[in-house]
């Protein structure tokens, strides 16, 4: 294999390695705070039933 392509395929990689990253973590810090939210609704007592959950997600 040429050096020239070995360095182009090495920077794709990782390129996109380096954006598949990105989302995964994007992603995991969204599902965090919402889980943080959703202690923060139960614990603090502001969620008394599951039908309140969707108007509480909304503000």
């Amino acid at each position: 294999m040429s050096s020239a392509l070995s360095s182009a395929l090495s920077s794709a990689l990782s390129s996109a390695l380096s954006s598949a990253l990105s989302s995964a973590l994007s992603s995991a810090l969204s599902f965090l705070d919402a889980m943080d939210m959703l202690d923060i609704m139960v614990n603090g007592k502001r969620l008394k039933d599951i039908s309140d959950l969707p108007l509480d997600l909304a503000v």
